[in-house]
């Protein structure tokens, strides 16, 4: 005796997320539900008429899951796919970082787990009130009575551009719900000040490495080098000519972006300076290095 989801959205629009996971049993019977504009309770025998406007969403592309056979034509074709919006990927977005940042740390803030967080730390660091403003940007806001600031530095913002989000949106939110969740059980007031909390660049490195694991390894992935090997008196030195020969290679590919370059062997372009001092421990000069860049 209970209406189901078409029921519920009769006369109005249904939206069915990832319609590409439907094992094919259920492909057919929502098929059949398009076709003949009916549906059937469980432990009913009796068709009910639905009028329901049907909106679909899929993270894979339909067209090739029907030319693998995991998806079935008819069903496509039913879907109407010349009404497909095509949406890009966070790392093709010209979004400003710092909207979307915000944004998410805001959606944090209304969370449960993260507001019992909140109120504990003002009580730890006698901060009254219940406004939280949230700051992008190193600079650090005069005391306001009541306002607790959360501080998302330049340092901190420019690791979220350069990271690539192979979890798109729902990693950025996972990432900024935990950045926020560790600056709080760290309580570590910013200047002597416990109305200010920081997400610091540390913390946000250690949580974007940590999800470089979601990206989908191919082909492209990594850098590759056909390496000469020569002989020598030490496998040391042949080490170092091994390892001189990569730094090359990768300067040259990376047109000296020593970031670039840090993002490769070790996955954090804040990493740049060690991967510079690197460079110049094998004896490679980058004003020599830049003149065969041309």
């Amino acid at each position: 005796d209970r209406p189901g989801a078409f029921e519920e959205a009769q006369g109005g629009t249904l939206f069915l997320d990832e319609i590409g996971n439907l094992p094919e049993p259920t492909q057919k019977m929502l098929l059949t539900v398009l076709q003949e504009g009916v549906v059937t309770r469980i432990g009913e025998s009796r068709e009910r008429e639905i009028d329901v406007k049907l909106v679909v969403a899929s993270h894979e592309d339909l067209g090739v899951m029907v030319r693998e056979g995991r998806f079935r034509q008819d069903l496509y074709m039913r879907l109407n796919p010349a009404c497909t919006v095509a949406l890009p990927p966070l790392c093709e977005r010209d979004i400003p970082m710092e909207g979307l940042a915000e944004f998410f740390l805001q959606r944090a803030l209304g969370t449960a787990t993260v507001a019992d967080l909140v109120r504990s730390h003002r009580l730890a660091h006698s901060v009254p009130g219940d406004v939280v403003n949230v700051v992008i940007g190193d600079h650090v806001p005069a005391v306001e009575e009541g306002v607790l600031h959360v501080l998302l530095p330049a340092r901190s913002l420019g690791l979220l551009r350069e990271h690539p989000w192979p979890g798109n949106l729902r990693e950025l939110a996972m990432v900024m719900e935990n950045a926020l969740v560790f600056a709080l059980a760290e309580s570590g007031p910013v200047g002597g000040r416990g109305d200010v909390l920081q997400c610091r660049p540390k913390l946000l490195r250690d949580l974007l490495l940590q999800t470089r694991g979601l990206a989908v390894e191919g082909p492209e992935d990594g850098f590759g080098l056909t390496v000469h090997l020569q002989a020598s008196d030490t496998l040391n030195r042949v080490a170092a000519d091994v390892e001189q020969q990569y730094f090359r290679a990768l300067f040259l590919k990376h047109e000296g972006d020593f970031r670039q370059m840090a993002v490769v062997l070790m996955g954090d372009p804040e990493c740049a300076r060690k991967v510079q001092l690197r460079f110049n421990q094998l004896g490679l000069k980058v004003r020599e290095m830049k003149r065969r860049m041309g």
